[in-house]
């Protein structure tokens, strides 16, 4: 079975990159829109959440 991961509704496109920032935010206990609000790690949880967010409606 092929499938067409830019058409197929069931995966998601938005995705977060391996960053240093990432693994400070379980060290410092600190969440990285908070520690980092402006990273492109911040970013990308952006992006994810608003991708979900619009699939869950």
């Amino acid at each position: 079975m092929s499938v067409n991961f830019e058409k197929d509704k069931r995966i998601l496109h938005a995705f977060i990159k391996y960053a240093s920032e990432i693994e400070k935010m379980s060290a410092e206990c600190i969440p990285l829109l908070v520690n980092a609000p402006h990273s492109k790690s911040a970013e990308s949880y952006v992006r994810l959440w608003t991708e979900i967010s619009e699939r869950i409606g």
